[in-house]
């Protein structure tokens, strides 16, 4: 008699567990988010000279950079893909070409804890903007509220960088 009644449980078990997906931890980060603001913004880097001197280097790239953007919620969690658009503007006035520039976004909290980073290696050879997908995930812990974007230029041939922080509310 228990096993009469155990078996049609245990099925039943089976049948809703086979409906449910595979990892309920890891929210979808394929969804785009939806951009509701942005700032245009250009990359430079610090030219390191034997003088000492530190100029900036000529506009490396720019783009639109989100400053408000709301993203997915799966199973409690905020997520979802941001597609920058970096437009590629190293003129090699300065011996900067276009391969040897480098861009790192990194995501941070107000509070000061990193995210995640990302760096752009490689540069579109078609075009002179490149697609750079930058996903949130749900294990990232990303709540709503006040964030910051740093965004790190930076050379593969040549010591210097430069740095903005751009503010990023997301819901």
């Amino acid at each position: 008699m228990l096993i009469k009644k155990t078996v049609p449980l245990i099925t039943l078990i089976a049948l809703v567990m086979s409906t449910l997906p595979l990892s309920v931890s890891q929210a979808d980060s394929g969804t785009p988010a939806k951009i509701s603001a942005t700032k245009t913004v250009t990359g430079t880097r610090l030219l390191v000279k034997v003088s000492g001197d530190a100029p900036l280097s000529g506009p490396l790239w720019t783009a639109k950079i989100p400053t408000k953007m709301r993203l997915s919620k799966s199973y409690g969690q905020l997520s979802g893909m941001v597609n920058f658009k970096l437009k590629n503007v190293a003129s090699g006035g300065q011996g900067e070409e276009k391969d040897d520039v480098r861009v790192t976004i990194a995501l941070w909290s107000a509070g000061g804890k990193e995210i995640q980073e990302r760096t752009l290696y490689d540069w579109s050879p078609v075009s002179a903007t490149t697609d750079f997908e930058y996903r949130i995930f749900g294990d990232d812990g990303v709540k709503a509220g006040k964030y910051v974007w740093v965004i790190t230029t930076h050379s593969s041939k040549y010591e210097g960088e430069g740095q903005l922080k751009v503010p990023v509310s997301i819901s």
